[in-house]
C-alpha cells in the first residue's frame, strides 16, 4: 500500500514481551506488573489499542499483523519483535493505531477453523491459533467498550451476522466481494 500523509510505521508493542524481549510474557499487561503502573498515559492509550488488535484479530483470525511478527521471532530470529508490524500504522501526529488489511486470507483462515476445508497451501493454521491465544495471555487490560462489544457478541450467538450488517452497511463496494460461505458458524 502506498501511504499517504503522515502515517508511519509502527513496531511490535514491546511490553507485551519478557524482559529479555525475545519471547512473549504470559501475563505482562496487568495491573501487577510494576512497569505498567509506571507507563505514561500515553503509553496506556497505546496499550489499551494494541490490545484491542489482539482480540479483533482473535475474532477475525487475522495472521498478518502480530501474530506474523510472532510467528517470524520464533521460526527465525528474535529481530522480528522489534520490527513494524504489517498492516498497522500510526497518525504521525497522533496515538491513534490504523489498523488494514485486504482480508485476502479471511475466508481461508475461517474455512479451516470451521473444519470446511484444509489449509490451502503450506500454513500451519494449528500453530498460528496458538499463537493467537499466546497473544491474548500476554494482556488482561482491555478498554471497557472492547468488553462490552465482545458480549454482545458472544450472548447474541450470532457474531457472523453482526458483521455482514455491518459489512454491507458501511462497505460502498460490497457487491464486488466475494459471497460469504453460510457454512461458517462463528
Amino acid at each position: 500500500v502506498d501511504w499517504r500523509g503522515d502515517f508511519i510505521d509502527t513496531l511490535f508493542p514491546h511490553y507485551l514481551l519478557d524482559g529479555s524481549e525475545t519471547r512473549l510474557e504470559v501475563g505482562s499487561v496487568s495491573p501487577m506488573n510494576r512497569r505498567l503502573r509506571l507507563m505514561p498515559v500515553f503509553d496506556l492509550v497505546a496499550l489499551a489499542q494494541w490490545s484491542d488488535l489482539v482480540v479483533f484479530d482473535y475474532i477475525l483470525f487475522n495472521n498478518d499483523r502480530l501474530v506474523r511478527n510472532v510467528y517470524l521471532a520464533l521460526t527465525n530470529s528474535t529481530k522480528y519483535f522489534h520490527e513494524p508490524v504489517k498492516n498497522v500504522r500510526r497518525a504521525g501526529s497522533g496515538t491513534g493505531l490504523w489498523y488494514t488489511n485486504n482480508g485476502d486470507r479471511l475466508i481461508a483462515s475461517f474455512s479451516w477453523l470451521a473444519g470446511i476445508t484444509h489449509a490451502p497451501d503450506d500454513t500451519d493454521y494449528s500453530t498460528l491459533k496458538t499463537l493467537h491465544e499466546d497473544l491474548l495471555k500476554t494482556t488482561c487490560l482491555f478498554r471497557r467498550e472492547t468488553v462490552l462489544h465482545i458480549e454482545k457478541l458472544y450472548a447474541t450467538r450470532n457474531a457472523g451476522d453482526i458483521l455482514l450488517k455491518e459489512l454491507r452497511e458501511k462497505e460502498p463496494h460490497v457487491e464486488l466481494l466475494l459471497p460469504f460461505p453460510r457454512d461458517l458458524d462463528f
